[in-house]
């Protein structure tokens, strides 16, 4: 074994008996937490009885690896043509644990990720005896993949990797290799992460895509839609989607120059985290925009310059009423977010510069002339060049339709290049 990964287990094994106790406590006492599940999860209880027969583990950090998630357990029904598996999704946040429980399948499970220490994550195996464990993206606990080795088979799905975490992990190359030589399959979202992946562990590595291609298109509420095209009335709409909170003044700043440049514009913000909306609004209004919450219960009105969408679950019908779609996370080194929405309801798309995270598919359609990149200073003319072109916003989105929706057997392939390599 690795001399750091040796060093990180036997300092695991201290905290478990030190450090993690006494931060649970002080969190349980300042959060006066009343419903102790969390905590429980957290130290590898099952709280939740476990089902009959096999339990498949999917472990997805949050939002969008639960919904990546979806798409890899519908498929793999599909290809076993059976539901008598039951499937144990981990998330590791609370929103996560939201968007699951949205989807109300009750052959899906979820509890809290144990913390990467031996005594938990053996707790943890102890009770839900997985068949098969499936990681999503790039978690590599070291605890949790050495201890579930023991129990089951490992597979590493949808892997990616940015430029600046390979860069970061040539550093402990030695301990990578061994955790990623864990997994009996590692399938790559891109080819760069393939790449990256095959350059640090030596083995190799499958790529058929990213298996969001093959994500359901976002669920639209009937009766809110039509709703908010009423209340609309054919104004023209600009939604930035997935603002991040160092955004905010670049986005509000553009916005600010939209509200006094183009006749009776409205403006949809939907951040990536609703707990910031107020700190959105507040900002928009000493800005002298008139903004109202969504999360209020507010609707558009005729004087509604700035609407904040800081809710969850209703970002189809924003994508439904708005033409032109700016994906936050991009404007700053975060490496943006999901394009791959908005194109499935045709949508003109812009993305900023920092999008790491989806390089390959940004690309791919740069490629199409089915998204613009912009910038913090050219936002607002990219824009107004849109709001001036009903044919460039057209073909944008049309492009941007038929990518998207050539990749949708993505998760297809996945599934069965894992089901031939894996025993379950």
């Amino acid at each position: 074994m690795n001399f750091l990964i040796v060093l990180y287990v036997v300092a695991m094994r201290i905290a478990t008996f030190t450090v993690i106790p006494f931060i649970y406590a002080v969190y349980r006492y300042i959060c006066m937490i009343r419903n102790y599940d969390f905590i429980k999860e957290r130290k590898g209880f099952g709280t939740v009885k476990r089902p009959e027969g096999v339990v498949i583990w999917v472990h997805a950090s949050s939002v969008g690896e639960v919904n990546a998630a979806f798409v890899l357990i519908n498929e793999m029904r599909a290809q076993c043509n059976t539901y008598e598996v039951s499937f144990l999704v981990t998330t590791f946040t609370e929103k996560g644990k939201e968007a699951l429980l949205r989807r109300g399948d009750a052959n899906v499970l979820h509890q809290f990720i144990p913390i990467d220490s031996d005594l938990y994550v053996n707790r943890f195996l102890a009770y839900w005896k997985p068949s098969l464990a499936i990681l999503i993206e790039a978690e590599l606990w070291p605890n949790l993949m050495m201890c579930t080795k023991k129990v089951c088979e490992i597979v590493l799905i949808n892997a990616r990797m940015s430029p600046k975490s390979f860069k970061k992990w040539q550093y402990a190359k030695e301990s990578v290799a061994y955790l990623l030589n864990m997994c009996s399959v590692v399938i790559a979202s891109s080819l760069e992460a393939k790449t990256r992946y095959e350059a640090l562990s030596g083995m190799h590595v499958e790529c058929f895509g990213n298996i969001k291609y093959s994500a359901e298109k976002l669920h639209v509420d009937a009766e809110m839609l039509s709703a908010f095209n009423s209340a609309i009335n054919l104004r023209p709409v600009i939604l930035f989607s997935s603002i991040q909170a160092r955004e905010i003044p670049y986005i509000l700043a553009t916005c600010k120059k939209l509200k006094d440049t183009v006749h009776n514009v409205l403006i949809i913000i939907v951040p990536r985290l609703p707990n910031i909306g107020k700190k959105i609004l507040v900002a928009a209004s000493d800005m002298g925009m008139s903004s109202i919450l969504r999360s209020d219960g507010a609707m558009v009105e005729a004087g509604t310059e700035v609407y904040i969408a800081d809710t969850m679950g209703e970002l189809g019908v924003f994508y439904s009423v708005a033409k032109i779609v700016f994906v936050g996370g991009s404007l700053i080194a975060h490496g943006g977010q999901n394009m791959i929405e908005p194109a499935r309801f045709g949508c003109a798309i812009l993305i900023g510069p920092h999008y790491f995270n989806f390089a390959d598919i940004v690309s791919n359609m740069k490629e199409r002339d089915a998204i613009l990149e912009t910038s913090c200073t050219k936002l607002y003319d990219d824009i107004i060049y849109l709001l001036s072109s009903d044919e460039v916003v057209d073909a944008l989105a049309y492009n941007a339709f038929c990518y998207v929706n050539e990749k949708l057997n993505v998760a297809q392939d996945v599934v069965a290049n894992m089901l031939e390599s894996v025993n379950v």
